[in-house]
């Protein structure tokens, strides 16, 4: 059995088509992403609203801390990339429409009011 498969990482059918460098930068980031689901785990075993598994459970609250403290950074580059993503998204999907507003102005074609075209 192959070393992502004992980690239980999802091995995308793409991967194989990738050099290898790209093919282990994606295997990195998805072994990031299973690290920070189990802190959450972890976190939510020893420190959360709920009653632990095990009256063993323990980790010293410094650790805790870290582990939050990793937890939130991960969360918020995650949100900053969704909203660079957003911002993306955006600016496609502005010049997808500026080509049609171009077409219909350039042939007389009467605009409607259309917030996505910048029409008043």
């Amino acid at each position: 059995m192959e070393w992502p498969l004992l980690l239980g990482l999802k091995m995308h059918s793409k991967l194989c088509c990738l050099s290898p460098a790209l093919s282990d930068l994606l295997r990195t980031i998805e072994m990031n992403e299973r690290a920070i689901e189990v802190l959450r785990v972890i976190l939510a075993e020893v420190a959360g609203h709920e009653a632990p598994y095990s009256a063993d459970s323990f980790l010293p609250s410094h650790l805790i801390h870290d582990a939050r403290q990793v937890i939130e950074e991960h969360d918020a580059r995650e949100v900053i990339k969704e909203h660079e993503r957003a911002i993306a998204r955006r600016q496609q999907e502005a010049t997808e429409v500026q080509p049609e507003k171009a077409y219909r102005l350039e042939h007389g074609i009467r605009i409607a009011e259309d917030p996505y075209l910048g029409c008043c």
